[in-house]
């Protein structure tokens, strides 16, 4: 986007008002008006603009990350707090757990996903959910979670912006 709209400027700014001789091997002084071009530049760029800007809004989505621990005793955050995706491209994030105590934990982490009727469109390759995870004393693991939206998500109403919450219980 940012080279759309420096190449606009420049083009706007070198050749609006211009004219440029073109025949100078003959000496015949043909002019080309560059008025004429450029307008044509300028609304084939605009158009171009305005279906790319409609196309990547409506398919661009903030997914953002939250955490619920039902004890003190872990530590669990995601090293990517939100991420912007587009539907079937996979998207790869990592949770950092941490186990500060002298005890191992055990546990299982489940997700909800807010607005809940779009949890159907959420395909997880890779996750860490719902497996019994045991963590040793002041141990570090870092979690991945693989997954894309489903195409079948553009025909919903517009929502930009999901919501995902994990939460860790003890067993």
């Amino acid at each position: 986007m940012f080279i759309f709209y420096n190449l606009y400027f420049f083009l706007d700014f070198k050749f609006s008002e211009m004219s440029y001789n073109i025949d100078y091997i003959n000496n015949v002084n043909t002019k080309v008006n560059f008025n004429s071009y450029v307008n044509l530049y300028i609304s084939i760029y605009n158009y171009i603009l305005k279906t790319l800007n409609s196309f990547l809004y409506n398919n661009i989505f903030n997914i953002e990350f939250y955490i619920n621990v039902n004890n003190n005793t872990l530590f669990i955050k995601p090293l990517q707090y939100n991420v912007y995706t587009i539907s079937n491209e996979t998207t790869l994030v990592f949770f950092r757990l941490y186990n500060p105590n002298n005890t191992i934990l055990q546990g299982i982490t489940t997700y909800t996903v807010y607005p809940s009727n779009l949890y159907i469109y959420i395909n997880k390759i890779q996750c860490f959910c719902f497996e019994k995870m045991i963590i040793k004393p002041y141990e570090s693991v870092d979690l991945p979670i693989l997954f894309y939206l489903d195409s079948q998500i553009l025909k919903v109403d517009s929502f930009n912006h999901i919501s995902i919450m994990y939460s860790f219980f003890n067993v």
